[in-house]
């Protein structure tokens, strides 16, 4: 498998680019260390040919004339004339190896004269025929040509050789043709030397782009990372921070993310029990799966006890691995997930195919990471969870004291304990309106509690009347609305209308919505309450439009959150739990609806309840 990473242009052509530049550099290299080779042996040529010439120029026409081309020559004044002018000529010119005059004779080449001392191994007597001499020198010597002759061997060894003629100036005939050889080892490292200029900077120019790639590779690597784990943790946070997504779905999101950003086809979230693995949530696997615990690679995970991976389980250490005999699974990585200290299962990536590239230390920080987050989830459950039970317990043990207080309040203000001065009247209605707001608060506080564990909520749905709850509930809020000098309007409403719903509980969203309304809304507003059929969608759309106070943009997104109530209405209204929202939320979600607001502070509000009409 493989994983997502960033692949920006550059990044998708980067070889490519480098492999053109350095073609591009090697072969203008070669071309120019193939130029300054051709260039130095050719120089190199010429200035045989210019040597060669100059020795030509220096042979006494007439001394030459006077020698027989035998070794009778070599007792005459004229031949030693020659031979040391040779051998001054050897000495100037270190680099030379033999100087020597050749004359022609049978069609073949003989030596007039040569540089070496009588008594050298070397030595050519005159007379002596050039053996060794190849058609392309007897030609060229023949037709009075001045040349070179490529590397070549005879008896003397290996030689690169220049010639000249020497002519008869009377009457043009060529009478001799001067040599000079230099070894041909010389001439290679001449040429080398010179050609390992060019070839020198082109390697050099190779090497720094080379390491240029090399460093990009490792800055664009080092970038890419960033990005990737900047990417992985706004797509975690995204999650995260998803309020209304129910944690289970946050788990399965988070786990949809690992697989997809880490190139893995299977991702679980597991729960470990005396030796057992159960799938508590999964990408790819089935959920409520239980396997022993032995036959998964999270057994080594647990055993390490910190993030485990293993990119090709083929050639692992673990290979013998039971879980890699009987599922196949070649690469993994893994985390232990603690609770409160104590290990609750494991999180894990898994894959049936080798993971390319390796894992990365980055990949491993992101698992460690969100290992930890689903710690912290799954304790921050566990505590709302024993929470929500002592807010139940707490609540029902308060709810009879209460009833019984609002019993006796309601006895005492019917007279039914005798008569009371003006005042007591006043003191018994102060406690019967606190005891009525503690009721609703710990009423409140039991249904959140039901939403939360999920009993003794449920929707019992039946035929209601929405306008007719509406306008009871203007009823009641009459008083209300007097005090804040809020008028409703509902004129807009039809006569009625009936949907599936669970009366009491929708009795009790809209009495939050019109109340709240009603306290925030500016002395002289209006609260309008509407209605709209949304056939497209077979629903019904209520809205609770107010004048008022508006909720700051910076806290909108947390209005259904249990417990907030926003900073300007606490300013304005001491009285409220947050509590009302989120119970209304989960009531109309409960019947398969939707509710929404538009807020603009210091302006109004808006709130939409969309309810299915079947």
């Amino acid at each position: 498998m493989t994983k997502e990473s960033p692949t920006p242009h550059f990044k998708k052509f980067r070889g490519r680019y480098f492999f053109a530049l350095g073609s591009l550099i090697f072969a203008v290299g070669v071309a120019a260390t193939v130029f300054v080779a051709q260039k130095t042996d050719s120089l190199f040529r010429a200035s045989l040919v210019d040597r060669a010439q100059t020795i030509a120029a220096g042979v006494n026409e007439d001394a030459l004339k006077e020698l027989s081309g035998t070794p009778a020559d070599s007792s005459t004044h004229q031949y030693g004339d020659i031979k040391s002018a040779l051998t001054s000529i050897r000495s100037v010119n270190k680099d030379s190896r033999f100087v020597y005059l050749m004359g022609f004779r049978e069609g073949r080449l003989f030596f007039y004269a040569d540089s070496e001392p009588p008594e050298s191994r070397d030595y050519s007597a005159p007379g002596d025929f050039y053996a060794d001499a190849s058609a392309f020198k007897v030609t060229h010597a023949r037709a009075g040509e001045s040349f070179t002759e490529s590397p070549y061997t005879d008896i003397w060894g290996t030689w690169i050789s220049g010639y000249a003629p020497v002519f008869d100036h009377g009457t043009k005939t060529v009478l001799a043709i001067a040599g000079i050889d230099i070894g041909a080892t010389f001439w290679r490292e001449e040429v080398l030397y010179a050609a390992a200029l060019p070839a020198t900077i082109t390697l050099f120019l190779l090497l720094l782009l080379a390491l240029y790639y090399h460093l990009q590779k490792r800055e664009r690597d080092f970038i890419d990372t960033l990005e990737i784990g900047s990417s992985r943790m706004r797509s975690l946070y995204e999650i995260t921070t998803h309020g209304d997504m129910p944690l289970p779905e946050q788990f399965r999101a988070a786990l949809a993310l690992g697989s997809k950003t880490l190139g893995t086809a299977l991702a679980v979230l597991s729960r470990i029990e005396r030796e057992q693995f159960t799938v508590e949530y999964a990408v790819g696997l089935k959920e409520g799966d239980v396997f022993p615990l032995a036959e998964t690679y999270c057994d080594i995970t647990v055993k390490k006890g910190d993030v485990l991976s293993i990119n090709e389980m083929k050639t692992d250490e673990n290979h013998a691995h039971v879980c890699y005999e009987k599922f196949k699974l070649e690469s993994y990585i893994g985390v232990p997930v603690n609770v409160f200290g104590k290990l609750h299962g494991t999180l894990a990536f898994l894959a049936p195919d080798p993971h390319r590239p390796a894992f990365t230390e980055s990949d491993r920080d992101f698992v460690r990471l969100m290992g930890r987050w689903m710690s912290a989830m799954l304790e921050r459950a566990q505590i709302d969870q024993m929470k929500s039970e002592f807010v139940s317990v707490a609540s029902h043990q308060l709810r009879t004291p209460l009833t019984g207080i609002k019993w006796i309040s309601e006895l005492m203000q019917k007279g039914k304990a005798g008569g009371l001065t003006t005042q007591q009247k006043e003191f018994l209605d102060d406690i019967h309106g606190s005891n009525e707001r503690m009721l609703r608060l710990v009423e409140n506080l039991l249904n959140v509690s039901r939403i939360e564990t999920g009993s003794k909520f449920e929707i019992v749905k039946a035929s209601g009347d929405v306008v007719d709850i509406i306008n009871s509930l203007a009823v009641d809020l009459v008083g209300l609305a007097h005090q804040h000098q809020v008028e409703i309007e509902k004129s807009t409403l039809p006569a009625k209308y009936v949907l599936p719903i669970d009366a009491e509980k929708m009795r009790q969203v809209f009495q939050n919505l019109l109340s709240n309304a009603v306290k925030y809304s500016k002395a002289g507003g209006t609260v309008i309450v509407t209605l709209a059929e949304k056939p497209e969608t077979k629903t019904v759309l209520l809205t609770i439009k107010d004048t008022g106070l508006g909720i700051p943009e910076k806290q909108q997104s947390r209005m259904f959150e249990k417990f907030f109530r926003a900073d300007n209405v606490q300013t304005a209204e001491t009285d409220g739990t947050g509590l009302g929202l989120y119970i209304a939320k989960a009531i109309v979600e409960g019947h398969g609806g939707k509710i929404w607001f538009e807020s603009e502070e210091n302006k109004g509000t808006t709130f939409f309840v969309e309810l299915p009409v079947n």
